[in-house]
Order: structure tokens, then sequence, then C-alpha cells
């Protein structure tokens, strides 16, 4: 009988490290989750910015961007997160302009925006949107 109890705790144990380690697993992976999914959603809009032909020549352009942003604000459906979008030239840094508090986690996703083949004149666009929100 002194042995069997001695089995017991120590299965007890080794039990109680299992459930604890699962959960940690657990909670890492959630959280992963969610970064993962915040950050996707600017590289999906800039995709359909660049395929709509209509939005691809206000960003060269460069004139109606309320447009844009009221297009970005239908596609990021999550009230939590904030954004700016930036239109420069190719071959420069874009940088925020926006306020922001210290504790944000920030997302940041540029894509290059050409005319189409119908066009004359080439002059490319760097398209770039900050998505953040406030831990």
């Amino acid at each position: 009988m002194v042995g069997k109890r001695g089995f017991l705790r120590v299965a007890e144990a080794v039990l109680g490290v299992i459930i604890v380690i699962g959960f940690l697993i657990f909670i890492i992976k959630s959280n992963k989750n969610n970064s993962e999914e915040f950050g996707s959603e600017g590289k999906i809009i800039l995709d359909e910015i660049a395929k709509n032909d209509s939005l691809r020549e206000i960003v060269l352009n460069g004139t109606a961007k309320p447009e844009l942003e009221e297009f970005v604000k239908e596609r990021i459906n999550n009230p939590a997160l904030n954004f700016s979008l930036m239109i420069c030239e190719l071959d420069s840094a874009c940088a925020i302009n926006a306020s922001y508090p210290a504790n944000t986690e920030f997302y940041a996703a540029e894509r290059a925006v050409s005319t189409n083949l119908r066009s004359v004149e080439f002059n490319p666009k760097k398209l770039k949107i900050f998505i953040w929100r406030i831990l």
C-alpha cells in the first residue's frame, strides 16, 4: 500500500504540470493569432486598393485622400483599430504623422501602386498604411 500512495502523488504532480503547460500553450497561441489578424488586414486592404482602377487613380493623383480613408474604414471591422494612410514617392520613406499614446501596438504595410497599360505616363507611388491599437 505504501508504494501505491507514492506513485499516485507522482502521477498527480505530472498531471498537474501537463495541465499548466497546456494552459500556457493555449494562451500563447491565442495571443499570437490576434497579432496575425491585426497585421493581415493592412496587406489585404492595400491589395484591394491597388486592384481597383478608380482607387488606384486616386492614389496616383494623390488628391482625394478622404475617399481612400472611407474605403479603409469600411474594410476595418474592429472599432479598436486606428489607421493612417500615406501617399508618397516610390523612393521616399513615408513616416507616420499621426499622434498616438505610448502604449500602442503598431503595424505598417506598404504597396507600390502603378499605372495600368493604357496610361501614357508612368509615375508610380507608394501607398503606406499604419494601423495601431491601444493596449
